[in-house]
């Protein structure tokens, strides 16, 4: 029994002396320290779109966090869009509000379409339980405008859309 306890602190002390030394080496080589960078890592980042492809929202939400506001907010909209859609994924829902207000400055600033389909997606969100669409919502309106159905802002596209065909003929 002693032995085996020996053998145990034996082993734990090593691994802790060799990562305290791994740590030191690390601090010395910047090269070691840029390469455990996710985003410097292509074949993860490929590996974390693939997954995401396929529905794990674990996967999903380390892209969102790596790549929200880079050069690849479009592909993140696509992922986003495809998560919200065929996986019911209230993250996803609020991902595809977040990346259309980031097409402008401010929410406020975005034209009538666009805000009634980012609302649509925020407040989708809200129903499929992502507690934090609600804040948006009452920090665009005030705590005292009552939060709508999502469907409320698809029949105002559909009906903007109708209107504009119209227009046309």
């Amino acid at each position: 029994m002693n032995s085996s306890i020996s053998l145990i602190i034996f082993v734990t002390i090593n691994l802790f002396v060799s990562c305290q030394i791994k740590e030191k080496d690390e601090k010395l080589n910047p090269q070691i320290v840029v390469n455990k960078n996710p985003l410097n890592d292509k074949i993860y980042i490929d590996s974390l779109l693939e997954r995401s492809w396929k529905g794990d929202t674990v996967a999903y939400q380390l892209v969102i966090g790596f790549h929200l506001g880079s050069r690849m907010e479009q592909e993140l909209l696509n992922l986003s869009v495809f998560m919200a859609h065929e996986y019911h994924y209230n993250y996803a829902f609020f991902c595809v509000y977040h990346i259309l207000v980031r097409q402008k400055k401010t929410f406020e600033e975005l034209n009538p379409q666009t805000k009634n389909l980012a609302l649509y997606y925020l407040i989708r969100s809200y129903e499929l339980g992502f507690k934090e669409s609600l804040v948006r919502f009452k920090g665009h309106y005030g705590k005292e405008v009552p939060l709508p159905k999502s469907k409320y802002y698809l029949d105002k596209m559909a009906k903007f859309d109708l209107e504009y065909d119209n227009s046309q003929n």
